[in-house]
């Protein structure tokens, strides 16, 4: 008796612009791979559809079509495609409280922001889940802050009840109120709060003028490797187990695939010294097929 995991995981129902998709490629093992690109994802990953219900996105089903150009201008080797969730950087213009109410979050502006950064902030609650992961301006090593992120509970327009747009976490004179006609979007974050139990205790949102990144949690990054060659599984089959003659008048050893026809044709010979004792024997691939060569 087996058991069987039970439970439901609901499929990533996403927007290809939710995606990022990188590449690295190494033509051989013994090869450092290239400097890793950013591709469109629009050009590489496609929907699927629904087989009955039409014009119904599959959810969780998607295509990554590699056009046969992106092949030939490198050749055999090994492909990696890096696809992760779209990170959108944002710069934090203040991180201050609503108002009347005890809330912190961090504020951002709109006109700071590309077209599809600011149609993902500018709706109420569609950042929800996003995760938040904080750049040190200051390092000159590795940037993004290791081990830091908070996750968006919620995000609305929102405009200054003071018009200084200056202060930093210690002040908090500054307030928020909700307005939807704002270019400003007041976002809260978990944690946010201090735990109640140490007074000292400062729990970090980000600062004003931080650079962070954010990014959605619709579905978990993954790295597809895929081995371009000139042999595939068919190919070793016929190799090891088809059918295969061995002319003695020609030297010609010649494989056939499943109906009989020329697969690979070999130059077989053997090197002999002075007095026509054998030294080694020459296996070598002809680059014209003789296709007089028949089986049986």
């Amino acid at each position: 008796m087996s058991l069987v995991p039970y439970g439901n995981i609901i499929p990533a129902n996403i927007t290809i612009e939710d995606i990022d998709l990188q590449f690295i490629y190494q033509k051989d093992l013994n090869t450092e791979p290239e400097a890793i690109q950013s591709l469109n994802a629009l050009d590489f990953i496609k929907k699927t559809f629904d087989p009955i219900n039409v014009n119904e996105n599959n959810a969780g089903i998607y295509r990554l079509v590699i056009p046969s150009s992106f092949y030939a201008n490198r050749g055999l080797g090994y492909y990696y495609f890096y696809l992760r969730p779209k990170k959108i950087r944002v710069v934090i213009r203040d991180c201050a409280y609503l108002e009347d109410v005890n809330i912190k979050g961090i504020v951002f502006d709109l006109n700071d922001m590309d077209a599809f950064s600011r149609s993902i902030f500018q709706t109420d609650n569609n950042l929800v889940g996003y995760v938040v992961q904080y750049i040190n301006q200051a390092s000159t090593g590795d940037r993004l802050t290791p081990n830091l992120f908070r996750i968006v509970t919620s995000n609305y327009r929102a405009e200054p009840v003071s018009t200084s747009m200056n202060n930093n976490q210690s002040q908090n004179g500054i307030r928020y109120r909700l307005n939807p006609d704002s270019s400003l979007v007041f976002v809260t974050v978990s944690p946010s709060t201090q735990s109640g139990i140490s007074d000292s205790e400062t729990l970090f949102i980000g600062t004003p003028a931080q650079e962070v990144i954010i990014s959605n949690t619709n579905f978990t990054p993954k790295l597809i490797p895929i081995e371009i060659t000139d042999v595939d599984e068919k190919s070793l089959y016929y190799g090891i187990f088809g059918d295969q003659t061995f002319n003695y008048e020609n030297g010609i050893r010649t494989w056939f695939d499943e109906n009989g026809n020329v697969f690979k044709q070999k130059d077989e010979f053997t090197i002999k010294d002075e007095f026509g004792n054998p030294l080694k024997k020459v296996s070598k691939a002809r680059s014209e097929i003789d296709f007089n060569e028949e089986l049986g």
